[in-house]
């Protein structure tokens, strides 16, 4: 009887020890648990190859696409033009930059774009030289991601204008986006497509006149559309119709 009784008091005294310990764990923080369970950081200076590789190859050439830049985004370019349309012999260049602003995955993002335009400009063999700033516009986009790889856009393209303002005038439009994985490795040979379409007025309208000549040169509400097949981890295919225009081409990404 009396290895039964010691028996009895060891489990009566582990039960208590067990309830104790209990109610301290429970005690604990979230914190505190977080920093117990938390892996080693890595050295200074040393990052993952999977979050510093960002860039990817683009999907359109001259219309616009949903997926625009968020909070720490940033992008600069340069464009240039031999010739203008119908035989104008004018030749010109162009510089901007944009940055991003807010979260299109949890609100809406903010993409603004900065662009100087007729930076070099040679009309008729007359070259002006550089006017870097002296016209420009400022174009903005607001954009929200949706379920299924799926984007949506609004934007107004120089809604801000100086100088003798963009050939191209001003213009609105709308856009759906999309992302369609086609293979096992999206980032692979033929591995995903981006897909843009969407509505516009000004430059996204057709063409039926001439400028030079005074007559309406567009009409009504046009629609454009592009896609880049991706063709490698930074190279893609595209084929982009303005509402004017079709170009053809590949992006490359660093």
């Amino acid at each position: 009887m009396s290895q039964a009784r010691r028996r009895i008091r060891a489990i009566c005294g582990a039960v208590l020890v067990a309830v104790a310990t209990a109610g301290t764990t429970h005690a604990q923080s979230v914190d505190s648990l977080r920093a117990r369970f938390r892996l080693p950081a890595t050295p200074d200076g040393e990052r993952l190859t999977a979050n510093s590789v960002r860039s990817a190859p683009g999907s359109s050439e001259s219309s616009p696409s949903a997926f625009g830049a968020s909070i720490g985004d940033g992008f600069v370019g340069l464009s240039y033009q031999a010739s203008q349309r119908h035989g104008a012999k004018v030749q010109d260049a162009a510089a901007f930059a944009g940055v991003g602003l807010g979260d299109p995955v949890s609100a809406v993002g903010l993409e603004v774009t900065v662009t100087s335009y007729s930076t070099l400009r040679n009309e008729q063999g007359q070259t002006s030289g550089l006017n870097f700033m002296r016209v420009g516009g400022v174009s903005v986009m607001l954009h929200r991601r949706l379920p299924g790889n799926f984007a949506v856009g609004v934007g107004a393209e120089n809604a801000l204008q100086w100088g003798n303002g963009s050939d191209g005038g001003s213009d609105v439009y709308g856009v759906v986006s999309t992302i369609q994985q086609l293979t096992n490795n999206p980032t692979g040979p033929f591995g995903s497509i981006t897909l843009n379409a969407g509505l516009g007025t000004g430059r996204f309208r057709p063409w039926i006149g001439d400028r030079y000549s005074g007559r309406p040169d567009t009409t009504g509400i046009g629609i454009f559309a592009s896609g880049g097949l991706r063709l490698a981890p930074s190279t893609s295919f595209i084929a982009d119709f303005s509402g004017q225009d079709l170009a053809v081409g590949f992006s490359i990404a660093p």
